[in-house]
């Protein structure tokens, strides 16, 4: 199943932290990650990747381009 969670920012430009509590009962704290990005973090490695976003509009462009 899907691990990723996806949230929306509202009117907020950045991200202040993200903190995240394993079932474990570790924490991890990402300060100000980029907006429109998919984050990949790890317990006790905080974040190990981070790439950006692509809307579903620009992969719909990016197929026609390739036809």
């Amino acid at each position: 199943s899907d691990m990723r969670v996806h949230f929306g920012l509202g009117a907020a430009a950045e991200i202040e932290r993200v903190e995240l509590r394993w079932p474990s009962g570790t924490k991890d704290i990402v300060r100000k990650p980029p907006v429109d990005h998919i984050l990949v973090i790890k317990e006790g490695k905080g974040l190990v990747e981070s790439r950006p976003f692509q809307k579903v509009t620009e992969l719909a462009e990016q197929h026609k381009e390739t036809k």
